[in-house]
């Protein structure tokens, strides 16, 4: 009676690891082998299969080029490209990334946000408003004298050649430099938050 109890046990015990455990270990596998079930994000729309990044080369406020591991880097990215005049929905989008940010807590380190401006227009108002409402957010422009061009090049990756559709979107960008969800400014920031809370447990790696 002793051994069965035992192995009655063991038999339960087996049974709740498959359960509890088997989701997380089918999510991370299928996520890494470039997989995409229709239910494994709940809000964000998946870019599958996934695409890497080019090397495009930012810049800073003064002028000098910034590191290429900035979207190539150790954590995860939520990476918004778009004019240096930032009206109504760029401001939104961005109060949205900051509110995910701030809701991450702990996890928030993993996570960093960038915007790239492709434009130096509205530099001055853009510094200033970053800089009071948005600290911690990495800001970035293209090319001084290659603004165009390098518009050019961020509009077809993320538009022409993947299909998101233009305006304020939110980019999530993997530690690896491989871009793996869009949301739309009609997304809520809530499924957002959802998704890339789901990423950070699932994912070893930022």
């Amino acid at each position: 009676m002793a051994a069965a109890s035992v192995r009655k046990g063991r038999l339960a015990l087996i049974t709740l690891a498959i359960l509890f455990l088997g989701p997380l270990v089918l999510a991370y596998s299928t996520y890494y082998s470039g997989w995409r079930p229709g239910g494994q994000v709940q809000k964000g729309h998946l870019v599958d299969p996934v695409k890497t990044l080019p090397q495009i080369m930012v810049y800073d406020s003064e002028g000098r080029g910034l590191e290429k591991d900035l979207l190539h880097g150790d954590r995860w990215t939520m990476l918004y490209v778009g004019s240096s005049d930032c009206q109504s929905d760029c401001q939104r989008t961005l109060h949205n990334m900051r509110q995910v940010w701030k809701s991450l807590h702990r996890r928030s380190e993993r996570v960093k946000g960038v915007y790239v401006a492709t434009d130096r227009v509205g530099q001055g108002a853009l510094d200033a408003f970053v800089e009071a409402e948005h600290g911690g957010l990495n800001l970035v422009y293209a090319n001084p004298g290659k603004e165009r061009e390098q518009s050019v090049q961020w509009r077809e990756f993320f538009h022409a050649e993947n299909g998101a559709p233009e305006g304020a979107n939110v980019y999530i960008i993997d530690p690896l430099g491989n871009w793996v969800l869009y949301y739309t400014p009609r997304d809520a920031a809530k499924g957002m938050l959802k998704d890339i809370k789901k990423l950070l447990k699932l994912s070893n790696i930022g």
